[in-house]
Formats: C-alpha cells, structure tokens, sequence
C-alpha cells in the first residue's frame, strides 16, 4: 500500500515515501548491477515495474521478481525474458493434473462418506484452489456429486458407467454369470464375482439373492482382503512367501478387531489353501462370506467366486456343503474360461 507523504516532510524525503517500495528495490539493484541497455528497454522495464506495483506483503508472498522476470544473457545485452511466464501449459503440466484427477477419483471411491474440498486437499496434498477446480471439473463430466447443501462430494454415475462397459468385455464375468444365477436359484444367497483390485478385492458381478432379508453388494464396491472371505481365496491362490506381504499391504494403517490378528489371517489363509475354499466371519458380525478362487490355464487367480449370506445361516455343516458347490462352480467357471480363449494360430510353411 503507498505510503502518503505528510506536508511536514523535507522534500528529498517525500520523494523518496512516494516512490513504492518495489521501485526503490529495483533502482538499488540497477545501481549496484549495473548492464548496458538501450532506453527502449529501460522504458520497457519501467512499465512493468508500474505493472506489478503491489503491497510489500504481496511482494514477498507472490515472490514477483524470481517467478515473473527471469534476466537472461543475449550477446552483449541483457533483457528481461516473460515467455516462460506467458508460455502455455506443457503436457507435463497436463499429465500432472490428469493423475491428480485420477488420485481424486481414487480417493473418493475409498471412502464410505462424501467429503469436503479441505479434507481432500489435505489427504492428497493438493493446494485447496487446485482440488476444487478438478472436483468442479468432474461434477461437470458426471464423475463427481456435489451435495449443494453439505458442499460435499462423492463419486458418481458416470464412473459407473465407465466400469460396467469395461466388465461386461471381461471374459471371466460373461463366463460366470450363468452358473452364479445357478449357485443363487439352489441357494437362495446373494453370489458375486470379486477381483483383486490393490488391497482391496472389487465387485465385478452380484446375482442378488431374492430374500427380503439378504446380503446386498453392489456392483464396483470394495471390500478388504484381510478380513474377508473372498481376500483369503485370493490370497491363498499366491505364492505363500507373499502372504505377509500382501495381508500387510491390506492392512495398512487400520486398527485389527479384537480377536484378529496377523498370525490368525494367515492361519485362516492357510486352511483355505488346504480345503480349496474360505469362510470368513470377520467383516461384519451379521454377515459370514464363503469364497472358492477362479484359475486359469495359467494357474493365476483371475477372480473369486464368493457367496455371502446371514451367520446364522452358514454354521457347519452348512458352510462345508456351499465350499463344494462354490469349487465345482469355480472350476466350470475355470474351464469355460478356458474354451473362449482363442486357439494358436499355426503357421504352415
């Protein structure tokens, strides 16, 4: 802000009060530096200084001399070059911000509540203007909800759509979809197809059960491997010398329940591998889950064929009789799996 001069002042010092501090920085500097220039250029790097005539606390937050005027060397003279500040933005700059908008995609599909611009600036350490021009972007594309009275947001619809085009060209689910309608129509239980998806394992396909009181799971929703039936068939289908890794990944920085611990998940995991199928009462104390992996000719696990129903209704012997059914449904899924890749194609010489 400029300072006024007061009436009482010398004249040499109310020159000097009225000339802004910025100018006074830059005589200093021209005086002490001194370059050859012409006066077309003085009168040039006269009009920018008037440009950014600014308050001193502006100055030091926006930082005006290092981030808009870079003085470089051409051939005996010197010159102030703006093209870096007046070049667009590079593809690096555009790669930066699409994964930032992927981050936020990302971000939202883990979490079970719609969430403010400042919280998702803060977990993903982006500045706050940043993260409310990609939340805007997406709200426009479909991607993103906004809550007009909680100022909140979450995922949306449109990243839904995105998702079942893309399983419904997946082998694995237009294998399995006859014999998980097959598997509910004998069980009356919700089934669903569950793929690894980092250190969580996602709903790919659900045939709901058609009781009123069931399991629902809804199609993209995501459940935790350490805890879950369908993550101790995924995990026991892996080389054993990963087990602790992966269960550790998909713990993370959670707090265990009472009564589950490290060494009990790999136990559990260990007993899947051996009876070819898991059970698993861990997730919710109302909801018990039986899961049988899905090889293919490859040996990889591709997918898990799970069931989830009440408790009360998978207590043994009960839950031995679905793990069969669930591996001999595992293992058709598996072959049919198997039939629609095309054969080689020989070369005949």
């Amino acid at each position: 802000m400029m300072h006024e001069p007061k009436k009482s002042d010398p004249p040499e010092r109310r020159s000097r009060r009225t000339k802004p501090s910025c100018h006074r920085r830059w005589d200093a500097y021209v005086k002490k530096h001194p370059w050859p220039a012409s006066q077309g250029q003085l009168h040039a790097i006269n009009q920018s200084l008037d440009a950014f005539t600014l308050s001193q606390s502006t100055l030091q937050r926006r930082s005006i001399y290092s981030r808009s005027m870079k003085t470089v060397s051409l051939g005996t003279e010197h010159i102030i070059d703006r093209s870096a500040a007046e070049r667009p933005h590079n593809g690096r700059s555009e790669m930066k911000t699409l994964r930032n908008g992927l981050r936020v995609l990302r971000l939202l599909s883990e979490l079970d509540k719609p969430i403010g611009v400042t919280d998702l600036s803060r977990r993903l350490d982006l500045d706050k203007a940043t993260a409310h021009r990609l939340l805007t972007a997406l709200v426009d594309e479909g991607f993103v909800e906004k809550d007009p009275d909680l100022r909140r947001y979450t995922l949306g619809m449109g990243i839904v759509d995105i998702a079942v085009a893309r399983l419904r060209d997946t082998s694995v689910t237009a294998c399995a979809l006859s014999h998980m309608e097959a598997l509910r129509d004998r069980l009356n239980e919700t089934i669903a197809l569950m793929v690894p998806d980092g250190r969580n394992m996602a709903c790919a396909l659900v045939s709901e059960s058609k009781q009123t009181v069931r399991i629902a799971l809804n199609i993209g929703e995501r459940i935790p491997v350490y805890r879950t039936a369908s993550g101790f068939a995924w995990v026991s289908a892996q080389p054993s010398t990963q087990w602790t890794k992966l269960i550790s990944a998909s713990i993370g920085r959670e707090i265990l329940p009472p009564g589950l611990t490290l060494k009990t998940i790999l136990g559990e995991v260990q007993k899947t591998q051996n009876n070819g199928y898991a059970v698993s009462k861990f997730y919710r104390p109302e909801a018990a889950g039986v899961a049988a992996p899905i090889i293919d000719d490859n040996g990889r696990c591709v997918a898990v064929l799970t069931l989830g129903a009440l408790s009360e209704n998978l207590r043994p012997p009960q839950d031995t009789k679905i793990g069969r059914l669930l591996i001999g449904a595992a293992d058709r899924i598996s072959t049919d799996l198997r039939g629609r890749r095309q054969p080689a194609v020989k070369r005949i010489i």
